[in-house]
This record gives structure tokens, C-alpha cells and sequence, in this order.
């Protein structure tokens, strides 16, 4: 029971804070998709929106969930790391 638990551990530690990350990220997201951005507070549901505004907007989006791409190999190096040591977290 106790390896169970370890690896429990473990993966909240790894995968938690990425999921928060995530979570956070798609709420961001929501609000730019709704245009609740800065410099479209004065366009209203239907409004004619420039598109080079919108383009700026989606690439804000590209941008947000780049940086927000885990490496799952270094993940599983981390994860596998903190089994052999042992460590307390």
C-alpha cells in the first residue's frame, strides 16, 4: 500500500500544478474567445470587430497554451527520479 501511495504522490506533485495551470489557461481563454480583453470594451455582441485585432487576439491564445505544453518524457524522467530517490515531497 505504500508504493500506492507513493505513486499518488508523486503524480499530484508532477500533474497537479499543470492541471491548475490548465484550468487557469482555459479560463483565460474563454474570456479572450468572449473578447473580454483589453481594447474590446467598447465592441458589443455583433459588433464589427477589425480583423487585425482579432488576429493579435487568437495569436494571445496560441501564446497562452504554448508556453502551457508539458514535456510528458521529462515528466515521466522527473516522476521516475523522485521513485528511485525516495525523496519526501
Amino acid at each position: 500500500m505504500q508504493h500506492i501511495t507513493r505513486i499518488a504522490e508523486i503524480y499530484n506533485y508532477i500533474r497537479v500544478p499543470q492541471a491548475i495551470d490548465w484550468a487557469k489557461n482555459s479560463l483565460r481563454q474563454s474570456r479572450l474567445y468572449g473578447l473580454r480583453a483589453p481594447g474590446f470594451e467598447h465592441f458589443m455582441e455583433g459588433s464589427e470587430v477589425p480583423k487585425e485585432m482579432l488576429v493579435e487576439l487568437f495569436q494571445s491564445v496560441r501564446k497562452i497554451w504554448s508556453q502551457n505544453t508539458p514535456d510528458a518524457d521529462i515528466d515521466r524522467k522527473r516522476a521516475i527520479r523522485l521513485l528511485l530517490e525516495g525523496a519526501r515531497l
